[in-house]
């Protein structure tokens, strides 16, 4: 992300028409590889799956990669960006919204099969997931500059907490696919926000330490917190209420950032 970001320029708000071709690959290869497990059995996912990595590792050896020297030693460097109040206003809201995605991700199918669901209507709720997703990575660019990195990530917040309390109130499985529309304005609009946002805010020289952090919060102890905790709803309370707390929970981050937040000043260096 931060080497994109580099290439960009003064251009980087449209890392999401770069972003978008992640979300198309995903979107086709589970066309390909449902096939591919239907035919010849669920190891050959697997296979697959080591095959396409090694093609990346061959493309990445063939990227231009970003590089710049940082101003300080890099220990001072992470200990002005973890030290930053506003910084980690922001990782602890993008745990948040990981804990959020998490959860309604996770769970989503077990979720669709209790209310009565098909396998080709799950496979359909994908698809349209998917589709959603391209349509405002592709347009990311055009709301960042109109409204702002801030302004957008506060709309992808109210995406999250809108589409948490739809699947609580959820009982036919066809409106599941009217609800899977908000994927896009959930995730590409929190990630492509969330990017520019930590390429705002990190010291010189400390573009990459940003990025990795923003993906450990939110792709790692976010998705890992909402899994654990959602499951543990889910087994208690069941499915509706599991993702109305869920929503509350994203609410009060959603408050909260937005309260602490008011004037958000960069700190690059």
């Amino acid at each position: 992300d931060n080497s994109v970001l580099d290439q960009r320029g003064d251009r980087c708000s449209q890392y999401g028409r770069i972003r978008l071709w992640g979300a198309l690959g995903w979107g086709i290869a589970a066309l390909i590889i449902g096939q591919v497990i239907e035919c010849l059995g669920l190891l050959w996912s697997f296979y697959g799956y080591v095959l396409l990595i090694l093609g990346c590792l061959v493309v990445v050896f063939k990227l231009p990669i970003a590089h710049a020297s940082i101003n300080s030693a890099f220990r001072q460097g992470l200990k002005q960006l973890l030290g930053d109040r506003q910084w980690r206003l922001f990782l602890g809201t993008l745990f948040i919204a990981g804990m959020g995605l998490s959860t309604a991700h996770s769970y989503l199918f077990l979720y669709m099969k209790d209310i009565g669901a098909t396998k080709s209507l799950m496979g359909l709720a994908l698809t349209v997931a998917t589709v959603s997703e391209l349509v405002i990575f592709f347009y990311a660019g055009r709301l960042l500059d109109r409204w702002g990195t801030r302004n957008v990530l506060i709309a992808s917040l109210v995406a999250h907490v809108v589409r948490l309390l739809a699947y609580s109130q959820v009982r036919n499985p066809h409106i599941v696919l009217i609800v899977q529309l908000l994927h896009g304005p959930t995730f590409s609009l929190i990630w492509t926000s969330g990017v520019s946002y930590a390429n705002r805010m990190a010291p010189t020289g400390m573009g990459a330490t940003a990025q990795g952090l923003l993906s450990a919060v939110y792709f790692g102890m976010g998705a890992a917190g909402g899994g654990l905790i959602g499951g543990f709803l889910y087994e208690h309370i069941g499915p509706f209420w599991m993702y109305f707390c869920a929503g509350i929970w994203v609410f009060i981050g959603l408050l909260i950032f937005g309260f602490f937040d008011r004037n958000p000043k960069p700190i690059r260096q």
